[in-house]
């Protein structure tokens, strides 16, 4: 808001431009609560093991979130999974990463970059330092 004073003969046309802008707001407000459907729904663990339609118990769901193998939103105990997410991951098998990349559940690439920082002699030096 800029500090600018208002005299008396131009508060109509400020009061006028505060309604003006409120009604955008209120209408911004109805369509958003207007296009709010189920699909944003939050499941807690147990609630998620009920939908997936292959039943997992809720130590294989925390298992997979701490993998990162399902989409989840917070960390330890406290994690939630949104339904929109669940059910693309369902249809795709693909799990958003937080920064745009995209994990698959076998992925080629992330299997080469495991390959390449363990190399064949990096392995050989970690054994023959175990057996010293």
């Amino acid at each position: 808001m800029t500090n600018t004073k208002i005299t008396f003969d131009q508060l109509p046309d400020y009061v006028y431009g505060l309604v003006v802008k409120m009604e955008s707001v209120e209408s911004l407000l109805r369509h958003i609560v207007s296009n709010h459907t189920e699909q944003d729904k939050w499941f807690c663990i147990k609630e998620l093991s009920d939908y997936l339609p292959i039943k997992n118990t809720v130590s294989t769901i925390r298992r997979k979130a701490q993998q990162k193998l399902i989409p989840h939103h917070g960390r330890g105990r406290d994690i939630r999974f949104l339904k929109s997410e669940i059910d693309q991951w369902l249809r795709t098998g693909v799990v958003p990463n937080r920064s745009d990349e995209l994990k698959t559940f076998n992925s080629v690439e992330t299997a080469d970059r495991w390959k390449n920082r363990h190399s064949k002699n990096d392995i050989s030096k970690k054994y023959t330092r175990a057996k010293i």
